[in-house]
């Protein structure tokens, strides 16, 4: 089943109040459940109350807080602060405010909250709300918006840094809001929610607010045929096939009153996006295999049939252009990986967790307004995968050809917690000769990654048949390179390795029977290589894994 929030927030605005009350009646017409976050600012105006209360008046809509247009008059001469970014106020500011929104909600409505929502929610302010208010047990803490264009395309005022992180709700840890908790003593007590769903091959080679479940979006990106849309349910039908995968899928359909206005800064056309949500709407009711429920119900259902722990996958088709290239993304407590399947099933991102590193944000912490969690593959903002990437080539014949220069399809099939990706058989030429070659990448909850290459037949090989591994990583979160003189390097029987202090984690690539390798990053390669050469053979087929683990105990 697809799990599917549609989510308002209660502004202020006399405007956003009409377009609030189109987005409710329509839902309301369709008997489809809403959830609607009161900001700052609204729980102090008058009309906006009124209409809070009038929709809390029917069962199957549920009020909550939102951390976003607080930065009012009231705000500015309570605090003295003016940043308009709730993640980058001061602990105690951030902690006061809450305090005063819980107050004032419980007063206005009778009850306390039972579900928040903001753009970043480091550890440390999960843990206080946790521990503070027990009865709001949801919470929308993470914007999924990544990729190497992201921060070039906005207006460079807008400091939303939280890449590397779950795209998906999970159970945050108690070290870093971004990692999956490894098990429930070490989850932070709230389901966390995205902040949209994003189209995950964008996420990786484009702005992927532009392409996300919010009709607005898609208006900003102009690839709507004016109130028409076919690219927009496309991806819809997308998150609905997620089902297969993990037994379950998330849709967040957030969209704000100001999108809907007139005179919105991003949106020359609001009817557009009016019926393009009214579209949304008529989508939902359409199909049996989509439940729409508030945040609280979900985090109901989350808390029943997922547990801490658990991985997800998502296999992502190319939705806007319909071209054949395909990702997959797998996600567990251990690390974050990205597979593009247009350069041959190649590793392009890559986010270790094991390390458990530090992810608090604001003037009150180290990383202040970098929330990121560092990569180690990111070939979006390392120049590609030769540069940052684990990718192979095949040798035989005296000559060599690059799997990655091999578009292929793939399928996955999950059985008992394992997942397995499986590509179409490749053919590939060797000077006069060629072999049929199948990878399967076999994913599950544990530190590895394992990928085992199956040659099929061959034809005018002659001598042996080798594949070579290349892992090319690095360190960061944004294009330019990080300091690696603290990085250390070593090979063991079949085996490379590299220990990286920064995220207290050391990454091993083995296979049996491999000579092994590794070069050393230089400034004007910031990038190392750890190296396989493996024999491989009709009767051998060669399984090479990918193992993370941390320097320190954690």
């Amino acid at each position: 089943m697809l799990h599917t929030n549609i989510i308002h927030r209660l502004d202020a605005k006399p405007e956003s109040l009409t377009s609030l009350r189109f987005q409710w009646e329509a839902a309301l017409d369709r008997k489809l459940s809403t959830t609607t976050l009161c900001s700052y600012s609204s729980l102090w105006e008058e009309q906006a109350v009124a209409l809070a209360k009038e929709l809390a008046a029917d069962d199957s809509q549920e009020l909550g807080l939102h951390l976003h247009a607080y930065n009012g008059p009231r705000f500015q001469k309570k605090y003295q602060q003016t940043d308009p970014g709730f993640w980058l106020l001061p602990r105690a500011t951030q902690f006061a405010v809450i305090a005063e929104m819980v107050d004032r909600f419980s007063e206005v409505f009778g009850r306390a909250p039972a579900s928040i929502g903001g753009y970043i929610m480091d550890a440390t302010l999960l843990r206080h709300i946790q521990e503070t208010y027990p009865e709001i047990r949801t919470a929308i803490t993470s914007c999924f918006e990544e990729g190497a264009r992201m921060y070039q395309g906005n207006n460079r005022n807008w400091m939303l840094f939280s890449d590397g992180g779950p795209w998906a709700p999970h159970w945050p840890s108690r070290a870093n809001a971004l990692l999956p908790a490894r098990d429930a003593e070490e989850a932070i007590d709230i389901v966390a929610l995205p902040h949209l769903n994003r189209d995950m091959m964008m996420a990786l080679l484009s702005r992927d607010d532009l392409f996300a479940s919010h009709p607005g979006n898609i208006v900003r990106a102009r690839v709507n045929q004016g109130k028409d849309c076919p690219y927009y349910f496309r991806f819809l039908d997308a998150w609905r096939r997620q089902v297969r995968h993990n037994g379950w899928s998330y849709l967040s359909f957030f969209i704000s009153s100001p999108w809907l206005s007139p005179g919105h800064w991003i949106s020359d056309h609001p009817e557009y996006t009016r019926k393009m949500y009214l579209d949304s709407l008529d989508w939902m009711q359409a199909h049996e295999d989509v439940t729409v429920c508030t945040l609280s119900e979900f985090g109901a259902f989350f808390r029943e049939q997922v547990p801490a722990g658990c991985p997800q996958l998502c296999h992502w088709r190319d939705e806007l252009r319909q071209s054949k290239r395909e990702f997959v993304w797998f996600i567990n407590p251990h690390y974050r990986a990205a597979f593009d399947f247009g350069l041959g099933g190649s590793l392009v991102d890559f986010r270790p967790y094991t390390g458990r590193v530090d992810g608090d944000v604001g003037p009150d912490s180290a990383c202040q307004w970098n929330g990121s969690h560092p990569f180690v593959i990111s070939s979006g903002l390392r120049g590609g995968f030769w540069n940052n990437g684990w990718c192979a080539e095949v040798e035989a014949n005296g000559t060599r050809t690059a799997l990655h220069n091999h578009r292929i399809r793939c399928r996955v099939e999950q059985t008992g917690g394992i997942w397995r990706v499986i590509a179409d058989a490749q053919t590939l030429r060797l000077g006069e000769g060629s072999l049929t070659l199948r990878q399967t990448w076999i994913l599950d909850g544990s530190p590895k990654i394992r990928i085992l290459r199956e040659v099929i037949s061959t034809e005018n090989i002659e001598g042996g048949i080798q594949i070579l591994d290349q892992f090319h990583g690095s360190l960061g979160t944004h294009e330019y390179p990080e300091d690696l003189r603290s990085l250390r390097f070593r090979t063991g029987p079949e085996s490379a390795e590299a220990e990286i202090p920064p995220l207290n984690t050391r990454l091993e690539i083995r296979s049996d029977h491999a000579e092994a390798s590794f070069t050393k990053p230089t400034l004007f390669k910031p990038h190392f290589t750890l190296q396989l050469r493996t024999p491989l053979s009709p009767s051998n087929p060669v399984t090479t894994c990918l193992t993370t683990s941390p320097l320190m105990p954690n």
